[in-house]
């Protein structure tokens, strides 16, 4: 008889242990999916207003979930006016010095 229970299980205590192992795993999932969210804003711009809808509209709408959407959207937004600053100080860099060029070219 080595190595069984000889006290009788309460189904009440190990469904509500099951449970917050459960609700844990979920936490725990559910952040991992957030800093993913999260990245995928800032490096792909678009990507991160799908996580807006996915997290604020399609979820059970707990406040985690709400406010990972807004952190998502204010990422996607801030990403956003990066990328167009930088490809206008691009493209701005490749227009001047052609336009100094001719006016050397005219003088």
């Amino acid at each position: 008889m080595e190595g069984q229970i000889t006290q009788p299980i309460n189904k009440r205590e190990y469904y509500k242990t099951l449970l917050e192992v459960q609700e844990q795993e979920k936490t725990a999932k559910a952040k991992q999916g957030y800093w993913k969210a999260y990245i995928y804003s800032v490096v792909m711009t678009p990507i991160g207003v799908y996580y807006f809808i996915k997290y604020f509209f399609y979820t059970n709408g707990d406040d985690k979930d709400r406010k990972a959407a807004l952190i998502c959207l204010s990422l996607t937004i801030v990403s956003l006016i990066v990328n167009i600053w930088l490809i206008q100080m691009f493209f701005n860099q490749l227009v001047i010095p052609q336009n100094q060029d001719l006016q050397l070219l005219t003088q």
